[in-house]
């Protein structure tokens, strides 16, 4: 899922958390790290939901094709992955 890809991405960037699989507590839920940055990573995601006016001039849209809604729908078939 690419949520959870963007999730394990956020943790392995930040110098100050353990190893994104690293088993961890967050309250009392075991988890792995990674999954305490799907809230970040759910809102990275959302700021990219709204496609500039560079990237869908960068995209190859057939003639009548709504490149921006298309896009959208990707973005949020991501942010309704584990929901």
């Amino acid at each position: 899922m690419k949520l959870q890809e963007v999730a394990r991405a956020i943790c392995a960037a930040d110098p100050l958390a353990p190893e994104p699989d690293t088993h961890i507590y967050i309250g009392v839920k075991a988890a792995r790290a990674w999954e305490a940055r799907i809230p970040m990573a759910r809102a990275a995601i959302k700021a990219l939901r709204e496609p500039t006016k560079e990237m869908l001039d960068a995209g190859m849209a057939e003639e009548g094709v709504d490149l921006a809604s298309e896009y959208r729908a990707m973005i949020d078939a991501i942010l309704s992955e584990g929901e």
